[in-house]
């Protein structure tokens, strides 16, 4: 390793890894930075950060000509900063760029009759799974578009679901899923499936990671549903599921009781919603069906576009509170641990007092006793050698019998107040004196 080479100091932002990186070969900046060649590349790849080729550095040896790149800006997605032992995880409460909607990034044209790749073949992995009482799709995979629908129309729903990301695309806003790792929340969709008034419970298919457009650095999450209605149902336990009674069909299940349930209608809505901890914002738009959904769709879209700023806002006053929030616990911790030092300090100093005090009563025990056996030997030492040897023997078997005491060994045993306390500098009581 090059011992010039510059000093790694965590943690390291875009920029300075980035001039790390095209400063010395990967193994050496691994070496300084305590981790593999391999986990670093993917460091790399997190925060967007282009390192150089293989051969790069063999080339520069031998004066070969070589090119560097210029650093890209962030994704939204991207990683800003990272810190050995932190792991590879976008940022959290990372502040977003206010968007500017009265400009439209460069658009996307798509190839007629296209799907996007959300939802491109992912129809027969929706259709792998269980489905709920009431009719809901439950796939079996995690990490498929954010719709809720059933089977019926499953089709539907994606053909809807495909002109809405679209439209999102050829206005330049990308939509994609969550990334790995994030703090992004997700609304539950059960309350637009079963409102509070309804009588039944079922729980519903939800994604591992959500569906977001960006606009700009700006996340909004999508979901799409097949809405419900309240209708009189019996269940089939043949297929596990609430059926809907017909009129013509009244008289076939007298026999069986029948329930209210809310099942699929075959109307959809398109949710979007703010994705970011500690905000709340969601506007819903109903749409009867796939014909003539081209006007809603572009209500939907711009209607979207135009809420950014507003969720940049709340997510601003979102990370403004959570940091007051943290610093007024932090003020609190202080004061308890303040607090709680004190508390311990003082029952230090009774539990010291306590303890001398049994120690200094020991000892006026320790010296009654021997004085009462000095005063007895004294006393038989006067007495004739037959009195004299029988006492001493029943005066030796007293001395056995009461045992030795030490009162130095008891206080040797005393803790001072100050021992005390450092002894639960070390203990459980330790993280009291952090800070």
């Amino acid at each position: 390793m090059d011992p010039k080479s510059p000093d790694v100091s965590f943690p390291l932002d875009r920029i300075t890894l980035f001039d790390l990186v095209w400063s010395m070969p990967m193994t050496a900046l691994a070496e300084k930075c305590g981790v593999s060649s391999s986990y670093l590349a993917r460091v790399c790849t997190q925060m967007s950060v282009p390192r150089p080729e293989r051969g790069y550095w063999a080339k520069l040896a031998v004066s070969k000509k070589v090119t560097k790149p210029s650093l890209p800006e962030p994704g939204p997605e991207d990683m800003l900063e990272w810190s050995k032992g932190e792991g590879i995880t976008p940022s959290s409460n990372r502040r977003i760029r206010r968007p500017d909607i009265t400009q439209y990034p460069r658009t996307i044209r798509r190839a007629r009759g296209s799907w996007h790749p959300l939802v491109r073949d992912v129809k027969e992995l929706f259709l792998k799974g269980r489905e709920t009482e009431n009719g809901y799709l439950k796939p079996n995979k995690k990490i498929l578009p954010d719709l809720l629908v059933s089977s019926e129309c499953l089709e539907k729903l994606l053909k809807l679901a495909n002109n809405v990301y679209w439209s999102f695309e050829e206005k330049g806003h990308k939509v994609t899923f969550e990334p790995k790792h994030s703090n992004f929340i997700r609304p539950s969709s059960e309350s637009y499936i079963e409102p509070k008034a309804s009588n039944g419970y079922t729980t519903y298919w939800s994604p591992y990671r959500s569906t977001l457009v960006y606009v700009d650095d700006v996340a909004i999450g999508l979901i799409l549903i097949e809405e419900s209605e309240s209708v009189e149902c019996h269940y089939d336990s043949s297929i596990n599921q609430y059926i809907r009674v017909h009129k013509n069909q009244e008289n076939s299940y007298r026999f069986s009781w029948t329930t209210n349930r809310r099942i699929p209608t075959g109307k959809f809505a398109v949710i979007a919603y703010s994705p970011y901890p500690g905000t709340k914002w969601e506007k819903l738009w109903h749409i009867p069906g796939i014909k003539g959904s081209k006007e809603i769709i572009e209500n939907i879209t711009s209607e979207a576009i135009a809420s950014a700023p507003t969720i940049s806002t709340l997510h601003e006053e979102a990370i403004e509170l959570a940091e007051k929030r943290r610093r007024e616990w932090e003020i609190k911790q202080q004061e308890y641990k303040q607090a709680e030092r004190e508390r311990l300090r003082l029952k230090a100093i009774e539990d010291s007092k306590l303890q001398l005090k049994d120690i200094i009563d020991k000892w006026g025990e320790v010296e009654r006793i021997r004085g009462f056996f000095d005063q007895a030997e004294r006393v038989v030492s006067g007495l004739d050698v037959t009195q004299r040897n029988e006492l001493m023997i029943r005066i030796d078997a007293a001395r056995q019998m009461i045992g030795e005491n030490n009162a130095l060994n008891a206080l040797k045993s005393w803790r001072t107040p100050e021992e005390r306390m450092d002894e639960l500098k070390t203990t459980r009581s330790s993280w009291l004196y952090d800070g």
